[in-house]
């Protein structure tokens, strides 16, 4: 029964209801993919994949009798989205592959459940999962599961002429669920490496920071450059050795994965855009975020004193500073300077950021007219306080803004 996935979102009240609706007068839908894989390794998910007999139409009409939220992006290929409080449900009708061109197939419905298997890339995502929980699994996925093996589903070669985004997938599950890369496998892919250029530099970029979240995504990376899939990404430096630092520092100090630092780190000359990484697209948020880590990183030493840290956070911000702090500690070859990154991280964490305790209206009291030359003032005042390490007292400030005005007065 299902119920022994009792902690799966596959056991929540809002799934059970899908399934009861879409299986009201024969088992016409099951569980499927990440989900099911998730649920069998006692992982949570909040997204959650159904294959049904039922088409498209006819899932929106079953669903609106409980007035479900359904969207359809995906309905060209069968796919409705269903959206109940926090889970979401991906609802796709059981399909063969009429046509592929390694982007994008097209499908033809069945109501055949290994049809529907044989399409899919992977053995451990061709695993069903019924409403009562009875595991329907036609290429031994669950067993390769407990293994921690990837394999592709038939002929590998096959699969991946059907969608060369497979390629980059291969390596996404054996980061996160694989043990160790099939040398045989690895030496097919690598035959098929150049055609992730078809693939547009969304998918690429989603993928291969899909890859970077998993914390054995140092040993995929490597495997990767060896068969020169990276340079295919990226024809600049790829610095490997810091990765891995980063992912011991990240599980050590409990940090939440980042991958956008993880990616700066590997591939630390990235920063121009235009011309080193045509596969990749950066929104101007991203883009900002690569331009203060590339003006301030070379700042940040593991031997700041207190001072010098209070004004770095004074200037670029704690989650700013924290970042430094964490790119620079990776690319430290030194080990025993671990204490000290730590230590600062600990100062980064407890110093609450001051205001600069004058504002313009004091200025403006000491007889400066309204205009930029206040601004100038604060300025020049605000370089004068972080100097003196942030000093708490008006009345030294006051004197010294009194100075400043009388020197441009």
């Amino acid at each position: 029964m299902i119920e022994k996935y009792k902690n799966s979102s596959l056991n929540h009240p809002n799934s059970k209801m899908i399934m009861q609706l879409l299986n009201q007068d024969e088992e016409a839908a099951k569980y499927v993919g990440g989900c099911v894989r998730d649920a069998l390794l006692k992982l949570e998910t909040l997204d959650i994949d159904i294959a049904t007999k039922h088409e498209p139409q006819e899932i929106i009409k079953i669903l609106s009798t409980k007035e479900i939220k359904v969207i359809a992006p995906g309905l060209k290929h069968g796919t409705i989205t269903a959206i109940i409080d926090d889970l979401t449900f991906e609802i796709t009708t059981l399909r063969r592959d009429k046509s592929t061109d390694g982007r994008y197939a097209e499908v033809e419905y069945t109501n055949d459940w290994l049809i529907d298997a044989e399409r899919r890339d992977f053995t451990i995502n061709a695993i069903y999962m019924s409403q009562d929980g009875e595991i329907f699994d036609p290429f031994n996925g669950v067993e390769h599961l407990k293994k921690q093996v990837i394999n592709f589903i038939g002929d590998t070669n096959e699969r991946i002429n059907e969608d060369h985004l497979r390629i980059l997938r291969f390596f996404r599950f054996s980061s996160n669920y694989g043990n160790a890369i099939s040398k045989k496998t690895l030496n097919i892919v690598k035959k098929h490496k150049d055609k992730i250029t078809t693939l547009s530099p969304e998918r690429i970029q989603k993928e291969f920071f899909k890859i970077l979240s998993s914390n054995n995504s140092f040993k995929t990376i490597v495997e990767m450059k060896k068969i020169g899939l990276l340079d295919i990404i990226y024809s600049g430096e790829v610095v490997t050795d810091s990765l891995e630092r980063m992912i011991n520092i990240d599980e050590e100090n409990f940090f939440d994965v980042d991958t956008f630092l993880r990616f700066f780190i590997l591939m630390p000359k990235a920063h121009n855009l235009s011309s080193n990484l045509d596969l990749f697209r950066f929104s101007n948020k991203d883009n900002k975020r690569i331009d203060t880590l590339l003006k301030n990183k070379n700042q940040v030493k593991s031997y700041l004193s207190v001072k010098e840290v209070r004004k770095f956070l004074y200037l670029f911000g704690s989650n700013n500073f924290i970042d430094l702090i964490r790119i620079s500690w990776s690319e430290d070859k030194k080990i025993s300077n671990s204490t000290h990154w730590r230590a600062l991280l600990a100062m980064a964490s407890s110093w609450e950021i001051p205001a600069l305790p004058i504002k313009a209206r004091d200025v403006m009291l000491s007889g400066v007219p309204e205009g930029p030359i206040v601004g100038e003032i604060l300025d020049e005042l605000e370089k004068w306080w972080i100097d003196s390490d942030f000093i708490d007292d008006k009345h030294s400030l006051i004197e010294r803004m009194r100075s400043i005005v009388r020197a441009k007065i």
